[in-house]
């Protein structure tokens, strides 16, 4: 990044507080349903006044599409890791799925937030969000070419499906599994649906 493309020290810093307000909502939204949570106790948990919230934010329902946003942008990285593995085998897929097991881990508290203020609220972006995923998994004709590309598009869908339903049970709701190791079997149904793109493991 040359010194024209890198954001001057007023950005930064507008970022960092952007950040820390996004952050601070997630703490008041897992206290409280977001439904009782206002702009001033987002405001008290960041430690910032009242008027920095709205120098940011014009309503709630801003900070809580900018918490989805930011989930999306993070389970766009995470899907492109997954995109960047040059022969999906079942070792890669199991893996892959290790870390964005860790991922979730991370992001438990966020997503839970955005869990409890409900589809109305932090749904907006979901539909554009996994179009893009899709895109990212899906598209790759030549690791597709066994099977049509709307094929590959629902396998890729479904998948996406089986993944985050998932996470979502055994993170953010805390689901005790009773198999010693859930995770090889969710690695088995992604890798079923992931079949036509597979490559068979060395050996």
């Amino acid at each position: 990044m040359n010194a024209e493309q890198r954001p001057s020290i007023r950005e930064e810093q507008k970022r960092l507080t952007r950040e820390r307000l996004l952050d601070a909502a997630v703490e008041v939204f897992a206290q409280r349903s977001a439904l009782d949570v206002n702009m001033d106790d987002i405001a008290k948990a960041a430690g910032v006044a009242r008027a920095t919230v709205y120098a940011h934010f014009t309503r709630k329902s801003d900070v809580v599409l900018a918490l989805a946003q930011r989930q999306y942008e993070q389970a766009d990285e995470v899907y492109a890791e997954l995109a960047a593995i040059p022969d999906w085998t079942r070792a890669a897929i199991r893996a892959w799925l290790e870390g964005v097991e860790a991922r979730w881990r991370e992001q438990a508290l966020s997503i839970r937030a955005l869990t409890m203020a409900g589809p109305a609220m932090a749904g907006r972006g979901a539909a554009a969000a996994h179009e893009r995923y899709i895109a990212k998994l899906a598209d790759d004709r030549r690791r597709w070419d066994a099977v049509p590309p709307a094929e590959a598009r629902q396998r890729v869908l479904m998948a996406l499906g089986q993944i985050e339903s998932f996470f979502s049970a055994l993170v953010v709701a805390e689901w005790k599994p009773a198999l010693d190791d859930p995770l090889d079997l969710v690695t088995d149904v992604v890798c079923h649906l992931l079949a036509p793109a597979l490559t068979a493991e060395p050996g």
